[in-house]
């Protein structure tokens, strides 16, 4: 699950440098650690090119292992900061001098909009009940100043989604669309544990989520056999239509579920997107190619593998916010998928509705 966007970065755009990170595989820094740098990266995965150490990574896997032998451990901390490069605060939450700022701004009954700064899920439950709209910026550049203006004042049309989950509360870390059944808020009624006793289980804001100054209609998802073979292509399409009074481009998002026997697999699985610009009252097709290996994972025998079985696709404006469903089903026999056969990203068109 974690290695697959690596490797497609590896095949599909020739990543040709890699920087190690400070944490562990196994018990062993990755700064050091064949199995992940050479066995992995580079016999597993295809990896040619240069791995560079992060920092004074090299000396911090000589100084862990040292201290590890003699039982105190390292680490650095930082100063008056929720997070920075190379460290952050155990609590998500805003600050508490930052949300009574927020409760005096909406105090003063002027309309509000937070612009939300952050590089991680920020934990934003303490305010975002009271205030009528978030806009993320995350880190930005140069223009930014000009980009938010632009969205603030209506010069444009939001159009982004969250590329992570926000969490209600620190306790649900981690927490993320692809979580398998019987794990985070993904569970159903044979489980002991739905939700917690103090709040849902669910996000407070799910992956794939972003709201627009319009409004879009989505069509029924359909498919163009409801069969495909364990090597073939799925192709599925749909409708979306803006209707709402401002022209205005949506993010449509395709998700798949492999219901096969075999491995837990992720209950979820963001299989394709594509951008769907549309005038009021405008509808589009938007169209989906599917390779099946896209869904293949690692199977008990540690080979990458396809199963035969039914595949649950859903499609809409996020990963929570699915408006239309189809089920194909995957014939043949279960097959290993070889490196050179194995596909890591759909393909999308839009055309007239």
């Amino acid at each position: 699950m974690y290695c697959r966007p690596f490797e497609a970065a590896i095949r599909l755009a020739g990543l040709a440098g890699v920087m190690a990170t400070y944490s562990e595989f196994e018990g062993e820094p990755v700064h050091t650690s064949r199995a992940v740098l050479t066995d992995l990266l580079r016999d597993r995965m295809g990896f040619t090119g240069t791995v560079v150490s992060d920092d004074n990574g090299i000396g911090w896997a000589h100084t862990r292992q040292l201290v590890a032998s003699s039982g105190g451990k390292a680490g650095w901390y930082g100063d008056d900061l929720t997070e920075k490069e190379g460290g952050d605060t155990a609590d998500i939450d805003l600050p508490r001098q930052q949300v009574a700022l927020v409760e005096a701004v909406l105090g003063a009954g002027t309309p509000t909009v937070a612009v939300v700064a952050m590089a991680r899920p920020q934990g934003l439950a303490a305010v975002v009940d009271g205030l009528p709209a978030i806009l993320t910026c995350y880190y930005g550049g140069p223009h930014q100043g000009a980009a938010l203006a632009d969205a603030l004042f209506g010069v444009t049309n939001p159009s982004g989604k969250l590329p992570v989950t926000i969490p209600r509360h620190a306790g649900q870390i981690p927490i993320h669309h692809g979580q398998r059944w019987g794990s985070g808020y993904r569970r159903t009624a044979a489980d002991i544990h739905r939700r917690y006793l103090d709040m849902p289980s669910t996000p407070l804001f799910p992956f794939g989520h972003g709201l627009s100054d319009t409004t879009f209609d989505y069509g029924d998802l359909r498919l163009a056999d409801s069969t495909v073979d364990v090597g073939g292509e799925i192709l599925a399409s749909l409708a979306v239509t803006n209707s709402g009074g401002r022209a205005g481009t949506e993010i449509v998002q395709l998700y798949a579920a492999d219901t096969a026997t075999g491995v837990t697999l992720p209950a979820q699985q963001l299989v394709g997107f594509t951008r769907v610009h549309l005038a009021p009252g405008e509808t589009k097709e938007a169209e989906f190619a599917v390779p099946v290996s896209v869904l293949a994972d690692t199977g008990m025998s540690g080979e990458v593998v396809m199963e035969p079985g039914p595949l649950e696709l859903a499609a809409g404006s996020s990963s929570e916010g699915l408006r239309t469903t189809a089920t194909v089903t995957v014939t043949g026999e279960a097959r290993v998928v070889a490196d050179g056969e194995r596909a890591f990203l759909s393909a999308a068109e839009v055309g007239p509705g």
